[in-house]
């Protein structure tokens, strides 16, 4: 007989987290209050469910520009709410599809305008193979390196030893 309970990722789930929360204590302001929002609202989400998701067996992925409008589209009322707008009446920073991909950009055309901007991924704090939907909340921007080398490692492994249809208790 399989056992039927949830598989424990809660570890898991704390160290990815922290290394998430370490990013935004080393980001700049704008982006630490809206990564810290994020995670207060995936843990809201989470814990309506018991703090328990179902592995999927292959998740639908969204295409890339769909999580760049969800990232643009928080963003911008992200800094409305906390009026953060230029001079100009635009959001101080805001995310302009370029080429494919998307390129941050600021009102002032500081440092992040680039037209070869390749160094940051979208990336779903809940993860859609946990069943982590693809809106505001859930997506944030994060520099390749920490997404690729050192968020992924922390989650990747409870993904790849956890069977679909398996719940797994994250909280």
């Amino acid at each position: 007989m399989l056992d039927q309970s949830p598989r424990d990722g809660v570890n898991h789930w704390r160290a990815y987290v922290g290394v998430l929360e370490a990013y935004a204590r080393n980001a700049d302001k704008v982006t630490r209050g809206m990564l810290q929002e994020r995670l207060v609202r995936v843990h809201a989400e989470l814990s309506k469910r018991g703090g328990v998701v179902t592995k999927l067996s292959l998740p639908r992925k969204d295409p890339t520009w769909k999580l760049w409008q969800a990232v643009e589209n928080y963003t911008k009322d992200w800094l409305r709410r906390h009026g953060i707008v230029s001079t100009l009446g635009l959001p101080e920073r805001a995310y302009n599809m370029y080429a494919g991909y998307a390129t941050p950009y600021d009102a002032s055309g500081d440092r992040y305008l680039n037209p070869h901007f390749k160094t940051f991924d979208v990336h779903h704090i809940w993860p859609e193979a946990f069943g982590g939907q693809t809106v505001g909340w859930n997506v944030i921007p994060l520099p390749k390196d920490v997404h690729l080398y050192r968020l992924h490692p922390q989650i990747d492994s409870l993904l790849r030893q956890t069977r679909p249809g398996r719940q797994i208790k994250l909280l």
